[in-house]
């Protein structure tokens, strides 16, 4: 017997700093107007605290795509802090992540 989800959550985050690019994965198609920069965050994380990030999001069906504005220096290390975002059917994210 197979068990329904239905819950909205995120399934993958792939970085490719070689493009310059993080790539999160949802189990459902998201809802565009809810994505922001204050839904979603990216934190460089340093010794002596951690400072945003320079970047643009964009979401495509079920994925939202962070491109750096530059390449991050050897050795960066990053927070990622997803909040508040919701499907196409309304559902709010199950977990916050960050």
């Amino acid at each position: 017997m197979s068990v329904l989800y239905n819950q909205f959550c995120i399934t993958n985050v792939k970085p490719d700093l070689k493009t310059k690019t993080i790539v999160v994965t949802t189990n459902f198609k998201i809802d565009a107007s809810t994505v922001n920069f204050k839904t979603v965050s990216l934190y460089h994380y340093e010794e002596d605290g951690s400072q945003l990030a320079e970047y643009s999001l964009s979401v495509d069906n079920k994925s939202i795509c962070i491109i750096l504005n530059d390449y991050p220096p050897t050795e960066t290390r990053f927070f990622l802090k997803v909040t508040d975002i919701y499907d196409a059917l309304n559902r709010k994210i199950n977990y916050n992540y960050g």
